[in-house]
């Protein structure tokens, strides 16, 4: 029950956000383009906490109010649009490099046995699978989703979660932790 609370009430939450955004945008009148960065940024993080609140998943609640704000025309969307994208970019860059601390390069060819079968399973066969399965709706051309499988930046998210079991204390962490940052690096 609280997973589904969690769940219903976070897309709620997002979903009225996303929708009350674009009328606060198009109506704020702010004295300088700079400020709407800071209120965007104030919007996710109020979404977040009202959902929150009320016990919901304030992760599910922003990316919601996200996607709907994505999808509608308001004021200086472009700008935050490409404000967003240098914040992105910037904190993915900052995560590699927090977590590339974790890591001592000199001990990565040891997790190459094991490494190596992953990213090429990865990459040659799920990245592949999971691209065309999704996109069987859209009239992408055989290129288009050949680069969307092997396209972007990809690894934060497994490197970030490869360290929660370093955090809970489970024995043999570091080999996990060392092998999630192999395969992501091999697979970059």
């Amino acid at each position: 029950l609280h997973l589904t609370w969690q769940i219903v009430a976070g897309i709620a939450v997002g979903y009225l956000f996303g929708r009350l955004g674009p009328h606060l945008f198009d109506r704020a009148r702010l004295e300088s383009g700079g400020f709407y960065y800071v209120l965007i940024l104030g919007f996710c993080f109020f979404s977040y906490g009202v959902a929150e609140l009320i016990r919901a998943n304030g992760f599910l609640a922003v990316f919601v109010a996200g996607f709907l704000l994505g999808q509608s025309e308001f004021a200086y969307k472009q700008g935050i649009k490409r404000f967003l994208d240098g914040l992105s970019v910037f904190s993915d860059m900052m995560v590699f490099l927090m977590l590339g601390l974790l890591v001592f390069p000199a001990e990565l060819p040891a997790f190459a046995r094991h490494g190596i079968p992953i990213a090429l399973l990865l990459v040659l066969v799920a990245r592949p699978v999971a691209v065309f399965l999704t996109t069987v709706f859209w009239k992408y051309s055989f290129r288009e989703k050949i680069f969307l499988c092997w396209g972007g930046l990809r690894g934060v998210v497994p490197i970030v979660l490869a360290t929660y079991p370093a955090v809970a204390g489970i024995d043999h962490s570091d080999y996990f932790f060392n092998t999630v940052f192999f395969v992501v690096l091999i697979s970059a």
